[in-house]
């Protein structure tokens, strides 16, 4: 039976908007996260789901509540970035030390980038840069991988080969949690399923694609 591996409990956050008020972004809020799965974040508001899942990762700190987890969790945002003076293999690489080539090609066959060690890639190649990223992650011991809203500047056939890509990661026993906008994104990839409301409360939902019913209940949450 799968355990949880991140545990949220009651975590607050919010901002001063332009006009000097306190916004509140998350309220109040709780759930876990269970290993071994594809976790989605359906939203609307993208400041939101931004907080939520730096949250998360532990990259942004609640105003109150508490994160546990002693997983190492790897965030990808939306856009990642490779440094196009460097190869693919020098992109992976950057900044690791003591390195283990037997690591590295085994995780550059699992991303699809075996042969490309010495392209330059462009960027605005979002595959190449994406499966980088997350080969990156994984050569970092990444065993959970949050990725912002992964599919935005995709078209649809990158879209098509990185959501593969995500299912074999996983496979391979790292943990996805992704956000996403998407409705049939979320039926096709996750396991479960949470949307964050416009209020910023969490609510644990299941969803599928003969399931009418659901699918406009997480729309009238959104």
């Amino acid at each position: 039976m799968s355990s949880s591996i991140i545990e949220i409990k009651n975590i607050c956050y919010s901002r001063i908007d332009n006009l000097g008020f306190k916004k509140n972004i998350i309220e109040s809020v709780s759930f876990n996260i269970v290993g071994g799965k594809i976790t989605s974040f359906l939203y609307r508001e993208k400041v939101r789901q931004e907080i939520l899942l730096k949250i998360i990762a532990g990259l942004i700190k609640p105003d109150s509540g508490e994160v546990s987890s002693d997983k190492r969790i790897i965030y990808i945002p939306s856009e990642p970035s490779s440094l196009p003076w460097l190869n693919v293999k020098e992109n992976i690489l950057y900044n690791l030390r003591n390195v283990n080539n037997e690591k590295f090609q085994k995780i550059i066959q699992l991303v699809g980038l075996t042969g490309y060690d010495e392209h330059r890639p462009h960027n605005k190649s979002t595959g190449f840069r994406f499966r980088i990223a997350l080969a990156r992650a994984l050569m970092n011991g990444g065993n959970v991988i949050v990725l912002e809203n992964p599919f935005s500047n995709m078209d649809s056939l990158t879209k098509k080969e990185c959501t593969v890509l995500i299912k074999k990661v996983n496979s391979s026993g790292v943990s996805i949690v992704f956000s996403t906008t998407n409705i049939l994104d979320a039926i096709d990839l996750a396991d479960d399923n949470f949307v964050i409301t416009s209020s910023g409360n969490i609510e644990k939902i299941n969803i599928d694609n003969s399931n009418e019913e659901n699918i406009l209940k997480v729309k009238n949450i959104l």
